[in-house]
């Protein structure tokens, strides 16, 4: 659930390598068009190359206006629609190249996330071949490649994802219902996992029977509604309490061994120590494995 960073030299490399692609696939498909949807087009797509390979998400959203003014001008057939999808081969995009930045094994390399940026519950592992087989998670198209086919291969809607959310969010319109983006927004920080126990007695020693997950906005620089789409769209509520109750009930019973076993032997066992000795919250590998942040809510209210 943490913000996605793209470095400036990666950026670069895909848009160069993206561009002899596109330019290429364009010659291939659009050598001599005799639709005039399809003349247009190419007039379009090769004064907007720049923009629709590396444009953050606004510049999209305005790529998306212009093509479809261009759509409504001619209503173009499923055969011209094929020749885009064509031009933007996100099939070739996934296939094995020697290319350095453009591909999906090298943005899964360049990126580094081991876990699903929406849910925080999944691995999510690229591996190009080197170590045995081929194999990577999913890549989310923000704007759905069904409806925008043109954005199949642009950088900023390419949001790798678990199988779940990837097949959880499957065509939502996320331009017309603005959806919380992991390239825009650090999704960690707009919300808490909270605790609601229904019996009380049952605090400090719970089943999973005993308590139910539950989240809410602290963070109001998203809407309200952004927020509480987001949470629906991906059913964290559901999912979470389906899967992760367990996980709760094992560090709640090693809060209460710390409370009443280790701070009574050990006074000078502080809330950092416990945080590191407990919990190895200083591995490198803390913020990169799953339920990092269903557990550091959990510590920011026990052991603050």
């Amino acid at each position: 659930m943490k913000k996605i960073k793209v470095n400036p030299n990666f950026q670069a490399g895909y848009l160069h390598e993206g561009k002899v692609f596109l330019n290429r696939r364009i010659r291939e498909h659009l050598n001599r068009p005799r639709h005039p949807y399809l003349k247009e087009l190419k007039s379009l797509l090769l004064s907007k190359i720049d923009d629709i390979l590396i444009g953050d998400l606004a510049t999209l959203i305005s790529i998306k206006r212009t093509m479809k003014t261009l759509e409504k001008k001619y209503n173009p057939g499923l055969r011209q629609f094929e020749v885009v999808e064509n031009i933007f081969s996100y099939k070739l995009f996934k296939s094995k190249s020697t290319r350095k930045y453009f591909g999906a094994y090298q943005l899964h390399e360049h990126l580094k996330l081991r876990v699903c940026p929406y849910c925080d519950e999944n691995f999510i592992f690229a591996n190009d071949g080197r170590g045995g087989r081929r194999s990577k998670g999913p890549f989310d198209h923000y704007f759905p490649k069904s409806q925008n086919p043109y954005f199949a291969i642009s950088l900023y809607n390419l949001v790798p994802s678990c199988g779940s959310c990837n097949s959880l969010k499957s065509d939502f319109n996320s331009i017309s219902y603005a959806l919380i983006n992991p390239f825009t927004d650090e999704i960690d920080s707009i919300f808490e996992f909270n605790i609601l126990f229904h019996n009380l007695a049952n605090f400090r020693s719970p089943t999973v029977n005993d308590f139910t997950l539950d989240i809410n906005q602290i963070d109001f620089t998203v809407s309200a509604s952004a927020f509480k789409r987001f949470a629906r769209v991906f059913d964290i509520i559901n999912r979470y309490n389906s899967n992760h109750r367990g996980f709760i009930c094992t560090l709640i019973n090693l809060r209460e061994k710390i409370e009443n076993q280790i701070k009574p032997k050990f006074p000078g066992y502080n809330n950092a120590i416990i945080r590191e000795s407990f919990f190895n919250t200083e591995s490198p590998h803390y913020l990169h494995s799953p339920l990092w942040k269903l557990e550091k809510d959990f510590l920011r209210k026990n052991f603050p």
